[in-house]
């Protein structure tokens, strides 16, 4: 079985990790917006580590709640 690992930029080393979905809430355009985050826990250091193919869809549902905030604070919905 092949253990994927990341470097951990708190503990500079290649360390496995545990995923983690949370809700995050980030003010866009004057309202607090809450989306879903998949991140990684470094088992080492218990830190966050970005995982790449996760902090693409973060990214992917946090630009599709700024493109919702948006159309409603310019009235578009």
């Amino acid at each position: 079985m092949f253990i994927e690992k990341f470097l951990c930029k708190n503990c500079h080393k290649l360390v496995t990790y545990k995923l983690f979905t949370d809700f995050t809430i980030m003010p866009i355009l004057g309202e607090d917006v809450v989306f879903t985050e998949t991140y990684g826990i470094c088992k080492v250091c218990k830190n966050k580590i970005c995982i790449p193919e996760k902090c693409g869809k973060n990214a992917e549902r946090f630009y599709e709640e700024y493109r919702t905030a948006q159309e409603k604070y310019n009235g578009e919905n």
